[in-house]
């Protein structure tokens, strides 16, 4: 499934271990994860000024990022009720590159209806998700009691 993931949820991936880091190694490793140059640019701000990451890691992180995911841009973008217009070129991004969820920790966000049918969920409702996932894919596979 390709998964947008918010800057937010990223800079907390890679700065701190817990459900964002752990989020983040599961979009790696059984999704696609879906990017923009927004996206890196506010991350790059993020790491170096509020996390206070030094430049050559926050740079590591960038080349990592855009070695492991698709990029995409907006084609146009697309009116969403918000009051931070400056979320709408992610949302924008990640529908144009059809992903099926986009993970924010940003609470005004979480409410959106999106045109294309995009889930925008929070870090644990997404992981909650993923993990209901893969919890009925491994029931689905053992073998039925013929009892």
């Amino acid at each position: 499934m390709k998964v947008f993931v918010d800057t937010n949820v990223l800079a907390a991936g890679f700065a701190t271990r817990g459900l964002c880091s752990d989020l983040m190694r599961e979009v790696l490793a059984n999704h696609e994860l879906v990017s923009s140059r927004a996206i890196f640019s506010e991350l790059k701000r993020i790491l170096i000024k509020k996390v206070d990451v030094p430049e050559y890691q926050t740079k590591k992180v960038l080349d990592f990022m855009g070695s492991v995911s698709l990029p995409s841009e907006p084609v146009e973008q697309a009116a969403y009720p918000i009051s931070d217009t400056d979320d709408i070129p992610h949302l924008s991004a990640a529908e144009s590159a059809q992903c099926a969820v986009f993970v924010t920790g940003d609470k005004d966000l979480w409410a959106i209806q999106t045109q294309s049918g995009m889930r925008v969920l929070s870090p644990r409702n997404f992981w909650e998700t993923i993990s209901a996932q893969q919890q009925s894919g491994a029931n689905a596979n053992k073998p039925r009691s013929t009892d």
